[in-house]
């Protein structure tokens, strides 16, 4: 538990960059489409974008008050989402690396957190057993709320063409919700 993050390549002969910077465990990374930044979210409560390359240099994202566990690059690269600990989903304005939008309503521990492929969602899946799909463009407004799980949702991730979300849990269940009847199938 270094807080150390190491990026290889599956080219022959490369060498692996090595980017130091966390205070605590990380998480979770993620790669932006292009594979040129990289970003890291840790216990330290802070995400870092890193410069993918052999400089390693790298910008902090502050506003989470508990560690963060989930990360993930929108479709085009410009916007990252965070879920934490301390109960909250952000988007980040990767460009600019500021702040954009919070979505408040679990009560417990947020694991993951995910993008729908234009961007106009976000699913979020926490210890507070549900699932819960939030509209991007309303002001971060609670769409849909599932409590099909009997255990913590561990994960969510949306189908390419974002109609349906799959999500798993301690309950040793997957679940398939529907994003447009907003029902379990």
């Amino acid at each position: 538990m270094d807080g150390v993050v190491l990026c290889t390549s599956l080219k022959a002969n490369s060498r692996a960059n090595k980017f130091v910077g966390h205070k605590g465990p990380v998480y979770d990374v993620a790669c932006n489409p292009s594979c040129t930044l990289l970003a890291s979210a840790s216990r330290d409560t802070t995400i870092r974008v890193w410069n993918n390359n052999a400089s390693a240099r790298y910008s902090v994202l502050k506003g989470h008050s508990a560690p963060v566990k989930s990360i993930e690059f929108n479709s085009d690269g410009k916007l990252l989402i965070s879920a934490s600990d301390d109960k909250l989903i952000k988007i980040w304005d990767v460009e600019n690396l500021k702040f954009m939008q919070s979505f408040n309503g679990h009560t417990n521990w947020v694991k993951s957190a995910q993008f729908s492929a234009d961007s106009r969602m976000v699913a979020s899946g926490s210890d507070d057993r549900t699932v819960r799909i939030w509209d991007v463009a309303n002001d971060g407004r609670e769409i849909q709320k599932f409590t099909d799980h009997t255990g913590m949702v561990n994960c969510v991730k949306f189908h390419p063409d974002s109609t349906c979300l799959a999500s798993c849990g301690t309950d040793k269940k997957i679940k398939i919700f529907d994003c447009r009847s907003h029902r379990l199938l």
